[in-house]
């Protein structure tokens, strides 16, 4: 061959025999080839020198000092793989020659049947066949993917660069292993047993790989499968394309498989996955699609939002079909279709890109908006294609329609609700306003306000917060809102509100937009309604509390009533002299003030029984005025303005004085050292706007009384709570906290509302309004008192459900005379009267009772005309006026009540014409 002629070819020769080594010598030199011939006499030389040299060839004697027959060949291709090896032996047996040949010789001579031209042509052989051999072994170690040589129980023969794919070191002894194991897969690494012993084997892709094509013979390609692998250190996911072959060696089967590292190709195809439907749902959300139109392929590419836009499912049309710009045309309305298909070729043809804003109709029929755009893409000079986007625009248009409406709403109104508008310049600070900035300012139009000037307005204390928020919607855009208090140039205070919106261009603020409007209006409102929630808040609270107030005092009343009315038997029943009478005495004072203590709760309850009738309010003050002026020091000075004439009012009498007096006294002291007390009347005509203690009045003609002193005056927390029962600022033994309690239940009771207005260290002024009343004639303010003989001989019938209060009535009225018959409820009343042969002349009633209604059982004996009824009970009004027991021409006595009054009511009753 040509390349033997090109170069001197070193041989190794490696014989022990002189003769021997002197004749392969000589039948190499007998050629035309240039050869150098060096000797060894052992294995071990022949190691040493070729670890040391270079050699194309070997001549290897079999019978060695050191190593003997086919064992020769396998030591020496371990050490020396690269350099092919020819097997000299004496023995012409073809079992060892096979053997050799096996073992890596490259082939096999036996001495004495050689010639110099057999030898030279083994050589020649040789080193071509290593030289292949070499190039298939670099084409295989490098190839891109891993090769491994597996046997039919998948056990490694050969492999090429696992640590490419694996991470592991190429030295590692892979061979007699499986691939899970070279590779360290997961499920290999935990079985003991190794690879393909995992119940996870099963699915093995590899395994199924080599299996398949040891039993057909065929070969699979790019079987792509993934498999856990751990370098020790950390766990990740190989994606490997599994290709096989199969190849017969020494006449067995053999399968080669190519594994190629795909994780990073699957990664990819991941990531464009969630970065496509990352744009699928973006386009969705923001209701924009995109399409591509390849101009030499004449293919058109939609996303799924223009399909969504459309209307069209997906799947009626091909990717890249034609049909789509024909379908798409169809949605836009008759009038539009050509200008978007001409703007379409101009873009193709010329390369002009095109944005419209055209209705559109979906092919659910479905109206819309949609903005279209479409520009080219260039190769070189040349477009190859069209891009473009289609956006749902529905929103923004009816937005658009709506704002348009509401500018032409504003303009019409905007004068009207005097709503101004501003502008700074963000280069120059200029100011600009409109005409109702200028009127709201109270300045002429012609003037023009610096940056400076115009912040002066605001209040000192609001200028730090304008400027912070316009300095901001200048450095960063941010829009601002506020509420600011305002002087104008006139010295009207007004509270006002600017909003600020930031003009950017090009990516910086040049200016700012703004409006200004006069809200003290609107803050007076709020303010009003602050103050009118708070009243309606107290009135609630002095409502609660009156109603728990109304069921205590009538359960007080059940037992004051025996107590004052036994402590008055008892005082009867002992003489002018017996020391007793003083104890009885305390126990009847004690009763009574605990009884005025009862009527204060129901007055402010506004629960109390209260006897109405038309009243002159004058009347009733100079009536009562001589009681007042002794009751009040001397100190104080009681000034009285009484109008000319008043309209009437309803009234109680007794209550209205006791409003009077109790403000008074009050009034008294607050003025410890002295001072001036003015009570005075009026008519006013109520607006509803001047605060009350409680809930709001109607607005109407009422009598206004009004309490005025000089006095120490009161705070703000004392305001709030002045009317609260049992709240007081004096000492513990200076008041029950009950008088201006008292005042505010009875003044709620006549259908009026108190206005209290004060000032530590400026006196104090109750005003009480009282609604005027329809009517010629008013009656004198004073009653006139009817003495009566409390004794009697009459049958009474005493109804009532309290043990104690039934006894004291019976005992107070038999003392008198009276034949009592007495009964704990209405059915016992009525077995009773059955077996009563003298006429009942009087039922003497609880109102409230269990099983029968006091009322109900009058009913039932009000068939005998000839017996009258006198109703009692310690129930505040409300109750009682449930029971009807309040209409005109009833009487009835209110508990807690003396013997004394208990009688006297009975005769009163009694004597009545019928």
């Amino acid at each position: 061959m040509p390349f033997l002629k090109e170069r001197k070819f070193q041989v190794l020769v490696v014989e022990d025999n002189p003769a021997d080594l002197d004749l392969v010598t000589e039948y190499l030199e007998m050629g035309v080839h240039d050869f150098c011939v060096k000797s060894a006499t052992s294995i071990e030389d022949a190691s040493t020198q070729l670890g040391n040299s270079k050699f194309d060839v070997v001549l290897l004697d079999l019978g060695l000092p050191d190593s003997q027959g086919v064992d020769s060949v396998t030591s020496l291709v371990k050490d020396c793989p690269s350099v092919p090896v020819i097997a000299l032996t004496g023995r012409d047996d073809d079992e060892t020659a096979t053997r050799a040949i096996r073992e890596g010789a490259q082939d096999y001579l036996v001495k004495g049947k050689i010639s110099s031209d057999q030898i030279i042509r083994a050589i020649r052989y040789a080193i071509d066949r290593k030289n292949t051999e070499n190039e298939l072994s670099a084409i295989y170690e490098n190839a891109p993917v891993l090769m491994m040589l597996v046997d039919k129980d998948r056990k490694i023969l050969r492999l090429n660069q696992l640590s490419s794919i694996s991470g592991q070191r190429k030295n590692m002894k892979y061979v007699g292993l499986r691939g899970g194991d070279a590779l360290r897969c997961l499920y290999a690494l935990q079985n003991e047993a190794g690879c393909g012993n995992s119940p996870n084997c099963d699915q093995c892709k590899i395994k199924e790989s080599i299996l398949h094509t040891l039993e057909t013979g065929a070969p699979l390609k790019n079987i792509e499968t993934m498999l856990p692998v751990s370098d020790g250190k950390e766990t990740r996911d190989l994606h490997l394309s599994v290709s096989t072959a199969q190849i017969i060696l020494n006449n067995e089967p053999k399968v080669l498989v190519a594994l190629a590292d795909v994780t990073t190709r699957i990664q990819a195809m991941k990531d464009l996955q969630r970065s496509e439907a990352l744009l699928n749902n973006t386009q969705r959300l923001t209701k924009i699609g995109g399409w591509e139109w390849d101009i030499e392929k004449e293919e058109m590419f939609w996303t799924k939002e223009v399909y969504n836009i459309h209307g069209f499912k997906e799947e009626e049309y091909p990717v890249n079909s034609q049909e789509h710009i024909k379908k798409s045309l169809d949605c836009y309305a008759p009038e539009y279709r050509n200008i978007i298909l001409s703007a379409f070729k101009r873009c193709v043809e010329t390369g002009a890109p095109y944005d419209f804003e055209v209705p559109f109709v979906k092919a659910t029929g479905t109206k819309i908006w949609v903005r279209t755009t479409g520009q080219p893409m260039y190769k070189g000079k040349k477009i190859v294609r069209i891009i473009g986007n289609i956006m749902d625009i529905t929103e923004r248009k009816e937005a658009e329609q709506d704002l348009k409406k509401s500018e032409a709403f504003l303009n019409a109104t905007g004068k009207m609700a005097k709503v101004g508008g501003w502008e700074i310049d963000a280069a120059t600070s200029n100011v600009r306003w409109t005409d109702v900035t200028y009127e709201i300012h109270e300045i002429p139009k012609a003037y023009r306000p610096t940056y400076e000037e115009a912040i002066a307005f605001f209040h000192e204390d609001d200028r730090p917060k304008l400027e912070a928020g316009l300095k901001n919607a200048m450095e960063n855009g941010e829009p601002c809102d506020m509420e600011l208090r305002f002087t104008t140039a006139k010295g009207r205070q007004l509270w006002t509100h600017t909003k600020c919106s930031p003009v950017v261009e090009n990516g910086r603020v040049v200016r700012l937009l703004g409006t200004f409007q006069d809200i003290t209006a609107s803050k007076t409102a709020q303010e009003e309604k602050k103050h009118l929630q708070e009243q309606f808040q107290q009135a609630q609270k002095l409502e609660s509390v009156g109603r728990l107030a109304g069921g205590v005092a009538h359960d007080l009343n059940n037992m004051l009533t025996p107590i004052l009315g036994f402590a008055e038997i008892l005082m009867e029943d002992f003489g002018p002299d017996d020391d007793r009478r003083d104890s009885v005495q305390e126990i009847i004072s004690a009763g009574a003030k605990a009884k005025e203590l009862v009527a204060q709760l129901l007055a402010f309850s506004r629960k109390q029984i209260l006897e109405f009738r038309l009243l002159d309010l004058n009347q009733v003050l100079s009536g009562f005025e001589k009681l007042l002026r002794r009751t009040i020091r001397e100190d104080v000075a009681i000034e009285m303005e009484l109008a000319p004439s008043l309209p009437p009012i309803r009234g109680d009498i007794g209550h209205l004085e006791q409003v009077i007096m109790n403000l008074a006294v009050n009034a008294q002291d607050a003025m410890p050292g002295g001072g001036k007390l003015r009570i005075s009347t009026s008519v006013a005509e109520y607006d509803g706007k001047t605060p009350m203690a409680g809930e709001k009045l109607p607005e109407g003609r009422y009598v206004v009384l009004s309490v005025k002193d000089s006095g120490a005056g009161m705070d703000q927390e004392t305001l709030q709570n002045v009317f609260e029962p049992f709240y007081t600022t004096k000492t513990k033994d200076k008041g029950t906290g009950l008088g201006l309690s008292t005042v505010y239940g009875i003044v709620r009771q006549h259908n009026g509302q108190i206005s209290l207005s004060s000032e530590l260290n400026a006196g104090a002024e109750f005003k009480i309004f009282l609604p005027v009343q329809d009517a010629a004639a008013v009656q004198e303010a004073s009653p006139v008192k009817q003495q009566t003989d409390e004794a009697g001989q009459e049958t009474i019938l005493l109804v009532e459900d309290n043990p104690q209060v039934r006894n004291l009535a019976r005992l107070v009225l038999k003392r008198r005379g009276y034949n009592v018959l007495g009964a704990a409820d209405g059915p016992e009343a009525l077995e009773m009267i059955k077996e009563q042969a003298h006429p009942i002349n009087l039922l003497l009633t609880d109102v409230v009772m269990p099983e029968m209604s006091g009322r109900d059982l009058f009913k039932q004996l009000s068939g005998d005309s000839k017996i009258k009824v006198l109703y009692m009970s310690g129930y505040d009004d409300e109750m009682i006026a449930k029971e009807g027991v309040l209409e005109n021409g009833v009487d009835f006595i209110q508990k807690p009540f003396t013997g004394q009054a208990l009688a006297a009511k009975v005769r009163q009753v009694l004597d009545r014409s019928a």
